[in-house]
Protein backbone atom coordinates (compact mmCIF):
# COMPACT_ATOMS: atom_id res chain seq x y z
CA UNK A 1 0.00 0.00 0.00
CA UNK A 2 1.23 3.34 -1.25
CA UNK A 3 0.89 6.15 1.77
CA UNK A 4 -0.26 9.44 -0.14
CA UNK A 5 0.71 11.94 2.17
CA UNK A 6 1.59 15.37 0.24
CA UNK A 7 -1.48 17.14 -1.65
CA UNK A 8 0.73 16.61 -4.83
CA UNK A 9 0.78 12.91 -4.45
CA UNK A 10 -2.86 13.34 -4.41
CA UNK A 11 -2.92 15.14 -7.64
CA UNK A 12 -3.93 18.66 -5.95
CA UNK A 13 -2.96 21.28 -7.77
CA UNK A 14 -0.37 24.42 -6.36
CA UNK A 15 -2.23 27.48 -4.01
CA UNK A 16 0.19 29.59 -6.21
CA UNK A 17 3.28 29.25 -7.89
CA UNK A 18 5.99 31.73 -8.19
CA UNK A 19 6.52 32.99 -11.60
CA UNK A 20 9.88 33.82 -10.87
CA UNK A 21 11.19 30.55 -10.00
CA UNK A 22 9.06 28.41 -10.07
CA UNK A 23 8.54 27.19 -6.49
CA UNK A 24 5.17 25.81 -5.29
CA UNK A 25 2.62 26.36 -2.17
CA UNK A 26 0.49 23.73 -1.96
CA UNK A 27 -2.19 24.75 1.28
CA UNK A 28 -0.78 21.74 4.54
CA UNK A 29 -4.69 20.95 5.46
CA UNK A 30 -3.98 18.91 8.21
CA UNK A 31 -1.77 21.01 9.83
CA UNK A 32 -3.67 23.91 9.33
CA UNK A 33 -6.59 22.18 11.18
CA UNK A 34 -4.31 21.77 14.02
CA UNK A 35 -4.09 25.91 14.25
CA UNK A 36 -8.08 25.93 14.38
CA UNK A 37 -9.13 23.12 16.37
CA UNK A 38 -10.37 23.64 20.27
CA UNK A 39 -7.10 22.71 22.79
CA UNK A 40 -7.76 20.95 25.61
CA UNK A 41 -6.14 23.90 27.69
CA UNK A 42 -8.33 26.41 26.24
CA UNK A 43 -5.77 28.15 23.73
CA UNK A 44 -7.13 30.68 21.63
CA UNK A 45 -7.47 29.42 17.39
CA UNK A 46 -4.81 30.54 15.40
CA UNK A 47 -6.03 32.37 12.64
CA UNK A 48 -3.37 30.85 10.13
CA UNK A 49 -3.01 28.90 7.14
CA UNK A 50 0.09 26.15 6.99
CA UNK A 51 1.42 25.50 3.60
CA UNK A 52 4.43 23.33 2.22
CA UNK A 53 6.83 24.94 -0.24
CA UNK A 54 8.16 22.83 -2.92
CA UNK A 55 10.50 22.73 -5.67
CA UNK A 56 9.48 20.57 -9.00
CA UNK A 57 12.57 19.04 -10.23
CA UNK A 58 11.47 16.91 -13.86
CA UNK A 59 8.62 14.68 -12.16
CA UNK A 60 9.91 14.83 -8.83
CA UNK A 61 8.06 17.26 -5.93
CA UNK A 62 10.51 18.07 -3.07
CA UNK A 63 9.33 19.26 -0.18
CA UNK A 64 11.55 22.29 1.55
CA UNK A 65 9.77 23.45 4.26
CA UNK A 66 6.15 24.53 5.97
CA UNK A 67 5.59 27.91 6.51
CA UNK A 68 2.72 29.21 8.87
CA UNK A 69 1.13 32.52 7.45
CA UNK A 70 -1.19 35.00 9.38
CA UNK A 71 -4.82 34.97 7.15
CA UNK A 72 -5.50 38.67 7.91
CA UNK A 73 -1.77 40.15 7.89
CA UNK A 74 -0.20 37.63 5.14
CA UNK A 75 2.61 37.76 7.86
CA UNK A 76 5.15 34.66 8.26
CA UNK A 77 4.82 33.21 11.70
CA UNK A 78 7.04 30.58 11.47
CA UNK A 79 9.27 28.67 8.76
CA UNK A 80 9.87 24.73 9.82
CA UNK A 81 11.41 21.91 7.95
CA UNK A 82 9.78 18.85 10.70
CA UNK A 83 6.03 18.61 10.97
CA UNK A 84 7.09 18.49 14.92
CA UNK A 85 8.28 21.83 14.98
CA UNK A 86 5.94 23.20 13.17
CA UNK A 87 3.32 21.75 15.72
CA UNK A 88 5.25 23.18 18.61
CA UNK A 89 5.31 26.70 17.33
CA UNK A 90 1.74 26.77 16.65
CA UNK A 91 1.15 25.77 20.08
CA UNK A 92 3.34 28.36 21.45
CA UNK A 93 1.47 31.02 19.46
CA UNK A 94 -1.61 30.27 20.57
CA UNK A 95 -0.87 29.66 23.96
CA UNK A 96 0.83 33.37 23.55
CA UNK A 97 -2.27 34.92 22.21
CA UNK A 98 -4.64 33.29 24.77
Amino acid sequence: MELKLFPWENDKKPYWVNPDNGIEWYVDEETTKWCKQDHINGWRKLKAVVFYVAERKDDNVIPLERVLIDEKTNDVLAIETSLEAMAFKIDMLRMSIS
